[in-house]
């Protein structure tokens, strides 16, 4: 029931996301110094039939989890091209599971990508490359954006002798307890799925082959009342042509019954459609170290089921059809480390064709001409012939993890694997991996090819500033390898930098902080301050070490070229603010000294002017009317006495307002005329606040604590109650109106005219409100969130953020990696022009590729697609197409909107992207 529970939660839990529409950036770029490959990983090796070689394996990029990456290698190991393809998930998690190189020398890889919410393996994808690496066709089964999501627990495919590919995989529902749904497709060598069926198969286990476009399955279920198992065969051609029967031998049930189903069993098939069932018992019973051999007939009869002898103990291998048509079995003795082939004879009995002593295999891989391999450690392969006769040993330089093989000649053979080693010198674990490929014949290496991905990065601090041209700054932190997530483990060294990029995401430079500055977003608690001069130099407060408590700053010019310049040493500051004639600098007295401070310096050389003490007031804010600057200072004594508001101009102390002791005096906001707008939550009379620089005051009684505030251009405030409610005041803190009732926490509020932007930290959501408190849009983000430090509106109103993609993505559970990015969204008013909306049909229609830079695809299951209307954001009527293939190339890249109407008059609205 438990299980049951958690299924439910997490079905709804996904429907509840995916119910929201997905805020989707204009333009995007990812950073980082790509010098973590910790996931590229070998998977799958082929020889075609120029003896090139194509390497199957796995590398990272960007704000991607895992891609496949296909590289192919000449006959002399010159890259001849690579080739790297990602699933577009919201996890991008991509493993191949199976691979292929046909006649033609056409690539098939054949795997999972992983959603964020995927529970066992995700969406089954299909890959073709042709001879020269360009993709023929990249599909899934399923949509990417997880909007049909189904898990399987089992799937398996071949290549079929014409290009085609025969697939099965049993999808998991998510309100079921069984899995007794198969589904089966053949795909063309377009990509396209021309036949599909689906078949009940009961089972409690299953293990499966596919040969010639039939699928066997070797099946096993359990009886809910006596717990008996039961054994079934099937065989399936078609969804016409189907057979299956339970299996009653006797010597077959006594041995799975002390054994069961696994991934150890091995199925062969020979010419004649017999199938071959051989499986090595290690469980501790009567049965363990004994191989049963069982061949059911073409006729679906059980021909026969025998087991080794009982005083002998063996280990399976794997097993193979030879020449003779034979099922023969690799088996080690382990008696006495013998390496032997088993077959059964014409009378039943186990037999041994052939003895290799003192031989103890570790692997089994068999070549298209009928040769195979017996691998015997790590390093060691031995080629053998058809009929047993061993040809050829290869030793590899057994500098790397071992993973696959393909022979070129008897003479020669290539080897794939995985080499480990420190990302960074004082690492305790060996976490970068590379892709290792060797090309060996008896006596030596020939030639060796090492290669690693583009990587990926630690990018786990982010902040994004706007320059007065409109440019994008990024602060960036980032370990120069894998953060240790465990106890005791060393933690990389960390690079800083700023990189610059234009309104368009062209990054213009990217440059280096000395190693010296502890941080370049947030120290001790405290935001990291700056400013922009009238030429656009950058001025940043950096902590460093220094004699105050161990801590100094110092004051660095970045100019617009990304020169480094240091100013001046500072101060330790809490706030920081910056006018056409000063920087001014406050620390509260709690932190070194026995007395609040500001500091007065010069803007240009950030000496210090002067400076002044007001005692134990804590700084509220700065800011500057005209010439003139201000700050507001607070001070609480005990929770029994009133607290006081201090108002500063130049220096001097204009007034002071004395409050009820009120227990905090935040959130609190100042508008442009100075105005200080604060929240008190002493009970029962929680308050808004406004106080003016001339100290008149006023107040509006809430029902409940305030958690957040906000002004809109107009001078309104948006107020959110920690009941959830909200609420709209105007000015004079008259109420507006009750805005919509909002059932969340840790919110983040930004103004951008007349609407507010509500984020929150851990949902990833986002909200447009309107001047009356409603919610007029509800975005969800596939990763990042409001906040000061990761997201502003530009100068032309566009939302700017910056964060980290891969849900910490992590090679084993004690370290993680994350990539930096910075996306583009549109202005708010932009994404409030057209309502974009979905017929309850939305899940069978297929926009691909999208984003797209010329041609737009479009399928609908079941339906003819007749018009094609394309908007713009605003939405004005740019063209009209009359099938469903749409062409781009002539438009602009940014976001679009379709209308799409069928023959049988459905519309349905998508977003696209142009690139």
């Amino acid at each position: 029931m438990k299980h049951k529970l958690l299924f439910i939660i997490l079905f709804i839990s996904c429907f509840k996301i995916f119910s929201q529409e997905l805020f989707s950036p204009i333009t995007s770029e990812t950073f980082g110094l790509n010098n973590h490959t910790n996931r590229d990983v070998s998977y799958f090796s082929h020889v075609d039939s120029n003896e090139n070689t194509i390497i199957i394996a796995t590398t990272e990029k960007d704000s991607t989890f895992t891609d496949v990456l296909v590289t192919k290698i000449d006959a002399n190991f010159n890259l001849v091209w690579q080739k790297r393809v990602s699933q577009d998930t919201n996890l991008s998690y991509d493993i191949p599971v199976k691979s292929f190189v046909n006649t033609n020398n056409e690539t098939y890889v054949i795997g999972r990508s992983s959603f964020n919410q995927s529970l066992s393996n995700g969406l089954i994808f299909i890959i073709k490359l042709n001879e020269n690496g360009d993709i023929i066709y990249n599909i899934t089964i399923g949509n990417t954006d997880a909007s049909d999501y189904r898990d399987y627990s089992y799937m398996d495919v071949d290549l079929n002798n014409d290009g085609t590919l025969s697939l099965v995989y049993n999808p998991i529902e998510f309100d079921s307890e069984n899995l007794d749904d198969f589904v089966f497709l053949k795909v063309n060598n377009n990509g396209d799925i021309i036949n599909s069926f689906t078949q009940e198969i009961p089972e409690n286990g299953i293990i499966g082959k596919i040969n010639n476009e039939t699928f066997y399955f070797l099946t096993q279920e359990l009886n809910d009342i006596d717990y008996s198992l039961t054994y079934n065969f099937h065989k399936i051609q078609d969804e016409n042509n189907q057979d299956s029967f339970q299996i009653t031998n006797s010597e077959f049930l006594s041995y799975y019954n002390n054994s069961g189903l696994s991934d150890q069993v091995k199925l062969t098939i020979d010419n004649n459609s017999n199938f071959y069932i051989a499986f090595n018992n290690i469980y501790d019973n009567d049965a363990i170290g004994k191989i049963n051999l069982t061949k059911i007939g073409s006729n679906n009869s059980v021909s026969y089921s025998t087991t080794t002898n009982i005083s002998n103990n063996y280990t399976l291998i794997d097993t193979f059809i030879n020449n003779e048509n034979e099922n023969i079995s690799v088996v080690n003795k382990n008696d006495d480390n013998t390496l032997q082939y088993l077959f059964v004879d014409a009378n039943n009995t186990i037999q041994s064709l052939s003895n290799v002593e003192n031989t103890v295999a570790t692997g089994f891989k068999k070549n298209t001409d009928g040769s195979f391999f017996i691998t015997t450690s790590n390093s060691n392969i031995r080629l053998f012939s058809n009929t047993l006769t061993e040809l050829t040993v290869f030793n590899t330089s057994d500098s790397f993890e071992l993973i696959d093989f393909s022979k070129i000649n008897n003479e020669t053979i290539n080897v794939i694997g995985t080499s480990y080693s420190k990302m960074f010198p004082t690492s305790d674990y060996y976490t970068q991996l590379d892709i290792e490929v060797e090309k060996i014949n008896s006596t030596e290496v020939i030639n060796n090819y090492t290669y690693s991905g583009i990587g990926t990065s630690k990018a786990f601090q982010q902040r994004v500033i706007i320059d007065n041209d409109n440019n994008y700054l990024v602060l960036v932190t980032e370990k120069m390898g894998p953060e240790y997530l465990g106890i005791g483990g060393v933690n990389p060294p960390l690079n800083k930098r700023i990189i610059k990029y234009d309104s368009d995401l062209e990054m213009l430079w990217e440059v280096e902080i000395p190693n010296n500055i502890f941080n370049l977003v947030n120290h001790g608690g405290k935001d990291i301050d700056f400013f922009f001069d009238a030429d656009n130099n950058l001025f940043l407060n950096l902590p460093r070490a220094g004699n105050n408590y161990g801590l100094g700053y110092s004051l660095y010019k970045v100019t617009p070229n990304g020169n480094i310049e240091y100013v001046n040493d500072t101060y330790v500051a809490k706030m920081f603010h910056a006018n056409e004639n000063y920087i001014l600098m406050a620390e509260d007295y709690f932190m070194y000294d026995d007395t609040s401070k500001i500091y007065i310096l010069d803007k240009v050389t950030g000496n210090l002017i002067n400076e002044i003490e007001v005692g134990h007031e804590e700084f509220l804010e700065i800011f500057t009317i005209g010439e003139d600057y201000y700050f507001y200072t607070y001070e609480s004594i005990t929770n029994n006495t009133p607290d006081f508001i201090y108002l500063y101009k130049n220096g001097v102390k204009q007034f002071t307002r004395s409050l009820d002791n009120n227990y905090g005096i935040f959130p609190y906001e100042i508008d442009e005329n100075g105005t200080l707008f604060f929240s008190t939550r002493n009970p029962p009379e929680r308050r808004l606040n406004k106080l003016d620089i001339y100290n008149n005051y006023s107040y509006y009684l809430t029902a409940d604590q305030i958690y957040g505030l906000k002004k809109f251009s107009n001078g309104n405030m948006f107020l959110f109650l920690n009941n959830d409610n909200t609420l709209v005041l105007d000015d004079d803190l008259n109420l507006l109106s009750n805005g919509d009732d909002l059932d969340v926490s840790n919110i983040y509020l930004m103004t951008h005219g007349d609407y507010i932007l509500l984020g929150t930290y851990y949902d990833n959501n986002i909200r447009i409100i309107d001047n009356n408190g409603s919610v007029v849009k509800h975005l969800y983000l596939q990763s990042g969130y409001l906040h000061n430090w990761y997201s502003k509106f530009d100068n032309q109103g566009d939302v700017i953020m910056v964060g980290q993609n891969g849900n910490r993505i992590s090679t084993f559970n004690e370290y993680g990696w994350a990539r930096g990015f910075i996306h583009k969204f549109g202005t708010i008013e932009n994404l409030l022009t057209i309502e974009e909306f979905e017929t309850s049909n939305y899940n069978i229609v297929t926009l691909y590729p999208n984003p797209t830079s010329s041609i737009l695809n479009i399928k609908i299951s079941n339906k003819i697609v007749e018009t094609v209307i394309l908007f713009d954001t605003a939405g004005k009527q740019l063209k009209i197409f009359n099938n469903s293939i749409i062409d781009l190339e002539d438009f602009k890249s940014g976001i679009y909107f379709i209308k799409i109407i069928t023959a049988s008059k459905d519309i349905i609205n998508k977003k696209i992207i142009k690139n």
